[in-house]
């Protein structure tokens, strides 16, 4: 396949006494097609491409994340619906899909239908072409009245959507209670814990408790997704940060150490230990492998404790 990678530069501008000034240049490499719609917000930048690939970009660091997109048909547009967490999207054939910025897609009002289908809802060869929101005061935030504008003139229509959620934090807990622990680890991963640590340790405070509370091998994988947000994150974390946050994961680390020793997986306690460089984790891990003869990760803890008695003398 000798196809040229496309590569694009997306600047972004607003206007300041009548004349636009640049505000950022957003990079966008190894597109698979062409541009078809382009949103952004405050800090997110979001794509839909010729081929129903949907990106979410954020600005700051850009660091972008792309997942092929409920619609297949051809895409008629793409709208935010509550800034920088929540966007829809339409296509010919009357099709409406919401997502958030992790391109989890949502259905809210917790209906098992991934998508609205307004063909089947009109009884009209009609599609969307345009989404406002609609300002009623004396409602609840979670309530949205959004002004729908259907193609060929009309109609016209009104749809009053219920959110469990209003921002990022309610979001999170909408996922917790519904057990989307998946959503949960690709949400996570759109903050920043340099610039969002408060958020981030509030999120992982409220999943890791709620999943040591009923803890199975399923879980397993969602607690070592969560540490390595922190330990091995997509872009680098800031040195105070780190210096606020490292003890907190390091206890919630802890805590799935001795997990991982009772379930007997013993590669990826070797692993987390290395992040904790704690002697008492190396000795615990020790003498669980001498008791199971597991002599390879053996060696490499007794190796670990001669290090830190010589660094101690």
């Amino acid at each position: 396949n000798n196809t040229p990678e496309r590569t694009y530069e997306l600047s972004v501008y607003y206007y300041e006494n009548f004349r636009s000034v640049p505000l950022r240049l957003v990079h966008i490499p190894s597109l698979s097609s062409s541009i078809s719609f382009v949103i952004r917000s405050s800090s997110r930048t979001i794509l839909c491409l010729t081929d129903a690939t949907l990106i979410s970009i954020d600005e700051i660091n850009h660091v972008q994340r792309s997942k092929s997109c409920l619609l297949s048909r051809n895409i008629t547009g793409l709208w935010w619906i509550i800034d920088n967490l929540l966007f829809s999207i339409a296509d010919e054939q009357g099709s409406l899909v919401f997502y958030d910025i992790a391109l989890n897609p949502i259905w809210p009002v917790l209906s098992s239908n991934k998508k609205l289908n307004f063909h089947h809802v009109l009884n009209q060869d009609k599609f969307i072409v345009g989404i406002n929101q609609m300002i009623v005061s004396n409602v609840s935030s979670s309530n949205l009245t959004l002004i729908l504008q259907f193609s060929q003139g009309g109609p016209i229509g009104l749809i009053d959507i219920h959110y469990p959620f209003n921002n990022i934090h309610s979001l999170f807990k909408y996922y917790i209670n519904s057990q989307n622990y998946s959503s949960i680890i690709d949400l996570l991963w759109c903050l920043d814990w340099s610039r969002q640590d408060n958020d981030c340790r509030l999120v992982v405070s409220y999943v890791t408790q709620e999943i040591f509370r009923h803890m199975n091998f399923n879980e397993y994988f969602y607690i070592e997704q969560i540490l390595r947000t922190f330990y091995a994150p997509i872009r680098p974390i800031s040195d105070a940060s780190i210096l606020r946050n490292r003890s907190f994961i390091n206890q919630i680390a802890t805590r799935y150490f001795y997990y991982l020793l009772k379930g007997k997986f013993y590669s990826q306690a070797l692993q987390l230990a290395k992040h904790l460089e704690n002697r008492t984790t190396y000795l615990d891990l020790y003498y669980a492998c001498d008791y199971d003869n597991e002599k390879t990760i053996m060696n490499v803890c007794a190796q670990k404790l001669r290090l830190n008695n010589e660094n101690d003398k």
